[in-house]
């Protein structure tokens, strides 16, 4: 499970938004410094908001949008999905398919809570029931078809007449029969409306999709009696991975309060095993139990078994708070004080320097992890993953003189991370791998634009993808890369490898001086300069830079690449190599560093406008293309951006 927190979007002024407000890309900056992961976006007039600007406010921070929720349209323009009036459904439909719009700019599901509004009471209670159908049915046919999903948040009943309680909301959601239909779950309305929240966890379990955490104070975690530890006992029993979102009131004051929520629910991810005994009971506020009865019997601590069929455990009499909770408010007060005083992390800047941007005709379609290559004046992108994480087949080529694309033959097998080069008129293709980042395969293949066909070639020596390739000398060579099926056995290697596409076969020359893989690779003077990389994952990230001479088969160290980073966009502009974006632990990166040959010297250039990784650069005429890639970290968001540099 990973953690989240609640933001406005720049239109938003709502005092009843339990969400962040104000200054947004600030806001971001503080949530990624303290360790968030993620962020839900609360919106008001999601078609007035620009998207591709809020992508780029959203991007530097390395915080993936996990929700866009739609609370504030219900609160300031009093639209309602069930409203007596048809007019108004109306426009609560159309509010809510700009919302789902929105989202589908990120590839995330949207939450509907009191934005549905209230059914009408007596004999009218029937027909707006059924709006209410209707209205959910038409948005989820609408969500699902971008591949994203409506989630009816459960509200209590001082705020609504319907789909109050987990299970009501459940059983709702399972009789639409719509897989685009799930479930946001808020501790706030549990603790009024559910017996216990490890039995409304279970009950809800195969539609729950999203969480909300917040005190039954609307306060941070931990201030309150609302016992997390079952909560996140519950969600790790029954195999939920999703975010855990806070929902707070910005007291004291928001960076305190993200401190404090980060800090209390972090320590119980790492210990929150389901409450165990001894227990301490207390008789106050209202009546629940510990949830400790149906869904232990299925779930013993620890494992995941079958899908028994929902109903929950019998209504309890009293509190039973976990002394083992207690203990942990206690370590988290100690967590908490050291986060307050230390001060937060040195924070990525824009930086300028020589050089300028220009923004070029938009991908046809979004693509990440994708492999980039010139050829007679021309750019060609191939594979990647495409929404929804599928790993694509496509070639597209883009010429800079009509800065237009158009798609060409597709590759006879769907790769990411496949290595790519152009090479004596035909582009050259190697590698790759099958999932994502994962199960490489040895297969290799030629394509010649003048029939837009493709041929099968001999195969690699091994299976591995991620791997640089570079044109030299009328051969075409090959540097690390990574191998090994599954994440768990995936292995960075320093294998060298030259294809001679004369004779159609392989020969082995010095290996790197260490393994890597996501690695750069540029050719300068006869000689190969390989840079940058990483050991197995962006978590051990290198800034070695390692020149390779083919006359004496030997490599020499050179000055390191100024920011140890991975998966970035390279290449050589009018003599300097250019490294730009990639990833890391910390999230993409913006930095723009070019080495100078003559010098042995790297400097900075001005910042990349919108940092990404997972993409690649075409070199045509001084000019850097780079299209595409992923805005956050790892292969969950991907982008259609495409923009260019220069140093002119």
């Amino acid at each position: 499970m990973k953690l989240s927190y609640g933001v406005a979007t720049s239109d938003v002024k709502s005092a009843r938004l339990p969400s962040a407000q104000g200054d947004l890309a600030g806001n971001l900056r503080t949530l990624a410094d303290i360790g968030y992961e993620g962020v839900e976006l609360s919106v008001w007039r999601p078609a007035d908001l620009d998207a591709s600007r809020l992508a780029r406010e959203v991007a530097p921070s390395g915080l993936a949008v996990c929700c866009v929720h739609t609370a504030a349209i219900g609160f300031e323009d009093k639209l309602w999905l069930c409203h007596e009036e048809e007019a108004v459904r109306r426009a609560a439909m159309g509010r809510l398919k700009e919302a789902v719009d929105l989202a589908g700019r990120f590839g995330v599901d949207v939450a509907v809570g009191s934005f549905r509004g209230k059914l009408m009471e007596g004999e009218g209670r029937e027909r707006s029931l059924g709006w209410m159908r209707d209205a959910l049915r038409e948005g989820a046919d609408y969500a699902a078809a971008r591949c994203l999903r409506l989630l009816l948040e459960p509200y209590n009943r001082f705020v609504t007449n319907f789909a109050n309680g987990t299970e009501e909301s459940a059983a709702f959601v399972r009789g639409m029969k719509h897989e685009g239909l799930g479930l946001l779950l808020d501790t706030f309305h549990m603790n009024i409306e559910d017996p216990s929240f490890g039995s409304a966890i279970y009950c809800a379990r195969d539609r729950i999709f999203h969480m909300h955490l917040t005190d039954n104070n609307r306060m941070y975690p931990g201030t309150g009696h609302i016992p997390f530890a079952e909560v996140i006992g519950a969600l790790k029993a029954i195999g939920y991975e999703g975010y855990l979102s806070i929902q707070i009131a910005q007291k004291p004051d928001f960076r305190t309060a993200a401190v404090r929520s980060h800090g209390h629910i972090r320590s119980l991810l790492r210990g929150g095993a389901p409450p165990s005994r001894p227990l301490l009971k207390y008789a106050k506020i209202r009546p629940f139990r510990q949830a400790a009865t149906a869904w232990k019997k299925d779930f013993p601590q620890g494992s995941r078994k079958g899908s028994p069929a929902a109903g929950p455990p019998p209504r309890g009499e009293v509190i039973q708070v976990p002394v083992a909770f207690i203990r942990c408010q206690v370590l988290c007060l100690v967590v908490i004080s050291i986060l307050a005083f230390a001060g937060p992390p040195a924070q990525a800047q824009m930086r300028e320097g020589p050089g300028q941007w220009v923004k070029k005709a938009s991908m046809p379609i979004p693509r990440t992890e994708i492999s980039v290559a010139e050829l007679d004046g021309k750019m060609y992108v191939a594979g990647g993953y495409v929404p929804g994480s599928v790993t694509s087949y496509l070639l597209q080529e883009y010429d800079p003189a009509t800065d237009k694309w158009r798609d060409r033959a597709r590759m006879p097998l769907g790769l990411n991370h496949v290595g790519m080069v152009g090479h004596e008129g035909k582009l050259y293709v190697f590698g790759g791998f099958i999932r994502q980042n994962q199960d490489p395969v040895a297969n290799a293949f030629v394509y010649d634009p003048k029939a837009n066909g493709w041929k099968e070639l001999a195969p690699l020596t091994s299976k591995r993808g991620a791997v640089a390739l570079a044109s030299l000398g009328g051969k075409i060579h090959l540097l690390g890369g990574a191998v090994g099926v599954g994440f768990r056995m995936r292995k960075s290697v320093n294998l060298h490898e030259v294809y001679d596409p004369a004779a159609n076969k392989y020969a082995s020359r010095a290996p790197l001086p260490e393994r890597r893989d996501h690695m750069g690779l540029v050719v300068v003077d006869g000689k190969l300069h390989a840079f940058g990389g990483r050991y197995e994952s962006f978590a051990s990230n290198s800034n070695l830079h390692d020149v390779y001479d083919p006359k004496a088969d030997k490599w020499t160290p050179l000055a390191p690449l100024p920011t140890a980073r991975s998966g970035f966009a390279y290449g050589l502009v009018e003599g300097l190599i250019v490294v730009i974006g990639g990833e890391g632990m910390k999230g993409v990166f913006n930095e723009n560093e070019a080495y100078d040959p003559k010098t042995n010297k790297w400097r900075t250039l001005i910042s990349m406008p919108y940092p990404r990784h997972g993409t690649g650069a075409a070199v045509i005429g001084g000019v850097m293309y780079i299209p595409g890639g992923g805005p956050v970290r790892g292969g969950s968001r991907l982008t259609e951006e495409h923009e260019a540099f220069s140093l002119k």
